[in-house]
């Protein structure tokens, strides 16, 4: 029985994931949790022959002004680092955890978000995706492949009368939401090669608006509150990171309760 599970937590995307505070970086729960529950299940085994240890190689490849164009060939490059390092430990990762977030820069180079620029910035997507899951090349194929993808967020600098930009954000927040439900359903070509549980989708939009944040995006009347941002009302302060690792820790939690600790017994 294997005792140690070797994960890789890997960053990609734009400024907010490079921006990222080390010390408040998303974690994977060092014990599992579905060890956990069998020393429930069975008081009279030895815990020494169950608890099995987790660990965690992280690898940085966001970039500062990364577009969602720019996002695959970052996956690819750490996949490149991942096989490289699997060979040089003579021991391959048992699961790889991808945390992205990309597309607001995208929306930034246009003053008027058009629905065709909306179908570029999803085809972007979605090719991205193909390059996490993809079982083309043996060389850089990675077991066990999962995608936690951060949507986009209303932000200070967006005025309630600023209603394009709101607009923008809205409709590339609600594509990505549909086509990551489209990605994981079973009648997608993706589905065979992931697990229905492996695309996982982080609605960001209007996190970071405290006491109104149930409130209209596109009317004007959900404001992002400046203690989750930087003085540049662009990105996320400590504050707004908090959030962020806290959100991400959970869907991390529900990747290694379900399939992923399954295959390592």
């Amino acid at each position: 029985m294997k005792q140690c599970q070797n994960i890789a937590l890997v960053f990609v995307g734009d400024s907010d994931i490079a921006r990222w505070p080390k010390h408040l970086l998303p974690q994977v729960p060092a014990i599992s949790s579905f060890c956990q529950h069998r020393h429930k299940q069975h008081h009279d085994e030895d815990p020494k022959n169950e608890q099995r240890a987790r660990h965690v190689t992280t690898f940085h490849h966001a970039q500062n002004g990364a577009t969602m164009q720019s996002l695959a060939s970052q996956i690819k490059r750490a996949k490149k680092e991942i096989s490289s390092s699997t060979i040089d430990n003579c021991e391959s990762f048992d699961v790889t955890i991808f945390i992205a977030c990309a597309g607001e820069n995208d929306l930034s180079t246009c003053s008027n978000t058009t629905s065709s620029m909306l179908d570029r910035i999803m085809e972007h997507f979605e090719s991205a995706v193909q390059s996490i899951f993809s079982i083309k090349s043996s060389k850089q194929q990675i077991k066990n492949p999962h995608l936690i993808f951060i949507g986009p967020k209303v932000e200070p600098w967006m005025e309630q009368d600023d209603l394009d930009a709101r607009m923008s954000y809205f409709q590339l927040s609600e594509r990505l939401r549909s086509c990551i439900a489209k990605l994981s359903s079973s009648s997608c070509p993706i589905a065979t090669k992931c697990k229905s549980n492996s695309i996982f989708y982080l609605d960001s939009l209007t996190l970071f608006c405290g006491e109104t944040s149930n409130k209209s995006v596109v009317g004007g009347q959900a404001i992002a509150q400046r203690i989750y941002f930087h003085e540049d009302e662009l990105h996320l302060s400590q504050n707004g990171y908090e959030i962020w690792k806290n959100q991400v820790d959970d869907i991390l939690s529900q990747i290694m309760i379900s399939g992923a600790t399954t295959d390592w017994e």
